[in-house]
């Protein structure tokens, strides 16, 4: 049997509550589908199969559908980066930047390490014309990139977005 996505060790403590208190944020993208926050019982496998999906019409750019599932996948298991991730994903493709800065910022306090929903969410902060928050959020994203190896591929990228803001030239 398997163990459900959401019963995780850091439902546990402070993270937990600062979690379950942005879930109004993504019910707000499906429908109240649980009756309570955090009350969709899904197996992990069930929360794989969910993320393959959602990913499959994501790179079928079907946004719409894969921005509902990613938000079912996120409200069953608010610990799954790759949820959040998805979900701001999809808003930023949908030109819904202030709501995709929001989860970006949530899948990053997720995986503290993790550059990546950084440097997203400073591309949806230059959308909306807030260089200074932006070019904040890469230099932000530059040291997590530095202080990982595994990330040092993303530090050209970081520094091309940095130059081109400091240009004039954002993207």
């Amino acid at each position: 049997m398997t163990e459900p996505c959401h019963d995780h060790p850091l439902h546990r403590g402070a993270r937990a509550e600062l979690l379950r208190s942005l879930l109004e944020s993504i019910e707000a993208e499906t429908g109240d589908l649980s009756g309570t926050p955090g009350g969709i019982d899904l197996s992990v496998d069930q929360c794989e199969a969910l993320y393959l999906l959602a990913h499959r019409h994501y790179s079928a750019e079907d946004y719409p559908e894969a921005r509902k599932l990613f938000a079912l996948m996120a409200m069953a298991s608010s610990v799954d980066v790759r949820a959040h991730m998805g979900l701001a994903a999809c808003l930023q493709m949908e030109q819904e930047h202030e709501r995709a800065v929001r989860h970006y910022f949530l899948a990053s306090l997720l995986d503290l390490t993790q550059p990546a929903p950084v440097i997203h969410s400073a591309e949806c902060l230059l959308a909306l014309g807030r260089t200074e928050d932006a070019m904040k959020a890469l230099t932000l994203a530059r040291s997590q990139a530095e202080a990982c190896l595994e990330h040092h591929g993303l530090l050209p990228r970081i520094d091309g977005l940095k130059a081109a803001v400091a240009a004039g030239t954002p993207g």
